[in-house]
């Protein structure tokens, strides 16, 4: 377990974990969706070490390693303002706290800052949202756009940076933050009185930014709200409940698949259930047409949109029904994978066997075990 509990710790230190949702709050990555609560950093700590330490024999070794490493990571390499009082989706923000923890939803960056210059016709110039987001992403921060913004002067040197609407797009807002201001060029230091600014400038979008009466407020409040973290929680688990009451009143829901994979994804991903939906259950898709289909279920999978590796050897298949869902080793999983994919049985539709044989390609090229 050692080793495990090393891999858990470096995985927590390059970011890969999300355990710091806004300034005060903090969430345990390595408990259930449905268990999981908000902390403030000294009862995370509190709830990391005591798992860690537990002598109970309902915990299992992975599981106390995993939380030693948190409480390792929380020691060492996130030191925070100490504060009680356990924040849970039940609770109300402390008074006094609110705007603090209040988030631009969907996430969103902010960049000041932007060089700009006149154009011949005496308006102001600077660089696209094309060309900003492609630095970006060369930073590997992968926003979904860059929108500059324009008053009637033109370019106005700001942008906002939209990113996805899930765990994952927190956790590249939060690291687009971090990077800036780790290089000093974050939002207290753009705030801050001092000599002539150079470069890009660069936060995630609060309740101030949000508030604000600048051309950047005035954006935020016509094109996003204002919400807090367990806010969002809760209505993402009442669209889920929503729509696994609807999948188990239907007969034969085996094969809707990609409904399935929508319930088990993250939270704050938005699904809207179709009218009809027997015409996304695979009967549809010919023989000829499914090498197209496995390409675009291979590059989801190799975006992150499903969720396969569970933990450090456990593995599930994104795309079985979740009450049939075992969890897998390895090689149990890619023998499941490639079994379902060629399968001759009639029961199988293409599209559940091209979903299977995407499953058996991103295994074998992008997740084999080092």
């Amino acid at each position: 377990m050692g080793k495990y509990e090393d891999r858990c710790y470096e995985t927590l230190k390059k970011g890969r974990c999300i355990v710091n949702v806004s300034d005060k709050t903090y969430i345990c990555p390595y408990c259930p969706p449905k268990k999981k609560q908000y902390y403030r950093y000294e009862d995370l700590l509190q709830h990391a070490s005591g798992v860690g330490d537990s002598s109970s024999a309902k915990r299992r070794p992975i599981v106390k390693a995993s939380h030693r490493a948190l409480a390792k990571y929380l020691k060492k390499n996130h030191v925070a303002v100490v504060s009680s009082s356990k924040l849970s989706a039940q609770e109300d923000t402390p008074s006094g706290h609110d705007d603090d923890e209040k988030i631009v939803w969907p996430w969103t960056g902010i960049v000041v800052n932007i060089p700009i210059r006149k154009s011949e016709n005496g308006q102001s110039v600077g660089k696209s949202g094309s060309k900003l987001k492609d630095e970006l992403i060369r930073r590997g921060f992968n926003p979904i756009t860059v929108h500059p913004l324009r008053n009637y002067h033109g370019h106005s040197g700001t942008a906002v940076v939209e990113f996805q609407k899930d765990w994952q797009g927190l956790h590249h807002a939060l690291s687009f933050e971090n990077a800036y201001k780790a290089d000093h060029h974050g939002k207290k230091d753009w705030s801050a009185n001092t000599e002539v600014k150079y470069g890009l400038y660069a936060w995630v979008a609060h309740a101030d930014d949000y508030k604000s009466s600048s051309i950047i407020g005035e954006h935020l409040r016509q094109t996003r709200d204002l919400k807090t973290i367990p806010k969002l929680m809760e209505e993402e688990a009442r669209k889920q409940d929503r729509l696994v009451s609807y999948l188990t009143n239907i007969t034969g829901t085996k094969n809707k698949i990609d409904l399935y994979t929508a319930v088990q994804k993250c939270p704050c991903f938005n699904v809207s259930l179709p009218m009809d939906i027997s015409s996304i259950d695979g009967s549809n898709i010919t023989e000829s047409e499914m090498g197209m289909y496995v390409d675009r279920s291979y590059e989801k999978l190799k975006n992150g949109k499903y969720i396969v590796k569970v933990s450090g050897e456990t593995y599930s298949c994104p795309f079985c029904p979740q009450k049939k869902k075992p969890n897998y080793r390895y090689m149990d999983l890619v023998q499941h994978a490639s079994a379902v994919a060629n399968s001759s049985s009639a029961r199988r539709t293409p599209i559940v066997k091209a979903n299977h044989l995407a499953l058996s390609k991103y295994l074998e090229k992008d997740l084999a075990p080092l």
